[in-house]
């Protein structure tokens, strides 16, 4: 059993990226429908602030109106430096972004995140913060959305964490499946083999799914940014991916958060945290300098 801090329920949700902090569960049954599940407004406590990490790309603006993909996209790069060093993200307080609880991503003299935070892609590829900079496996990381990034001092730069093989590593196979719908990794013949092969073997299960495909493909340095494909899987309208270091997924249904055919990056780092892979002490939010 994954030792996770709430391995429990069905759904497969997730934080509004941009906007409101409000939980988007969605759980797809049998019979390929998504259900709504309840909105979390407060993360006071371990298990409630929590965030699954399946579908998550709407937005609900401060007035509650949903917003379109195209109206949101513009939020996602040129944030300004409103703390010292960096930006301070109050969206995934728990709180909806209201008040002044939230995290700071920023550089220093212990690590560059908010000049890596961008560079990496912003909340597009990994996802608004969701925890502060903590030790995990001997390294500072923080964790966000949809990637943990870790500091290598070694490297001047942050690397993805391995997520979803560590969540592995747990003992969390059979929860990802089944309770998060990411996949079962399947077998490759890796053995003897050259890099560039290793990697042409795992890219080759995208084959079936020329969006999926075509978006790895894109992506600078994929392999470096989301690790090698594992898995894949079809899961009612979603076709997920699981990665070494991040989900992805494509839509064959539009849905207010992707239109049919839309490939987006799941929360692989939601996924860390609800399996409890660092300490509890660094997810809550902590009193920062609100963005206007």
């Amino acid at each position: 059993m994954c030792p996770a801090r709430h391995l429990g329920g069905h759904q497969c949700g997730g934080v509004d990226p941009r906007g409101s902090g409000r939980r988007c569960d969605q759980h797809v049954d049998a019979d390929g429908h998504a259900d709504a599940g309840s909105d979390v407004n407060s993360n006071q406590h371990a298990d409630r602030h929590e965030y699954a990490a399946g579908v998550a790309h709407i937005d609900i603006d401060r007035d509650g109106h949903a917003d379109t993909r195209a109206d949101w996209h513009e939020h996602l790069h040129g944030y300004p430096d409103d703390v010292p060093g960096g930006h301070a993200f109050t969206q995934t307080n728990g709180f909806g972004g209201a008040g002044n609880l939230g995290y700071t991503v920023v550089d220093d003299a212990d690590a560059s995140f908010w000049t890596e935070f961008q560079r990496l892609g912003g909340v597009d590829i990994v996802g608004y913060p969701i925890a502060n900079r903590v030790q995990y496996r001997g390294f500072l990381i923080q964790p966000f959305q949809k990637l943990v990034l870790q500091w290598r001092p070694d490297l001047g730069g942050a690397v993805p964490v391995n997520v979803l093989d560590d969540i592995i590593q747990q003992g969390g196979d059979a929860w990802l499946a089944v309770d998060r719908q990411v996949p079962r990794g399947q077998s490759f013949a890796d053995t003897g083999l050259e890099w560039p092969a290793v990697v042409a073997n795992h890219v080759a299960i995208l084959d079936a799914y020329p969006a999926l495909h075509d978006y790895y493909a894109s992506q600078p340095d994929a392999v470096d940014r989301f690790g090698l494909p594992l898995g894949v899987d079809t899961y009612g309208p979603l076709v997920s991916v699981r990665l070494q270091r991040a989900t992805l997924q494509l839509w064959t249904v539009d849905a207010p958060w992707a239109p049919a055919g839309t490939v987006v990056v799941g929360n692989g780092g939601d996924l860390g945290k609800q399996a409890g892979l660092w300490p509890l002490d660094a997810d809550p939010p902590v009193a920062v300098q609100a963005p206007d």
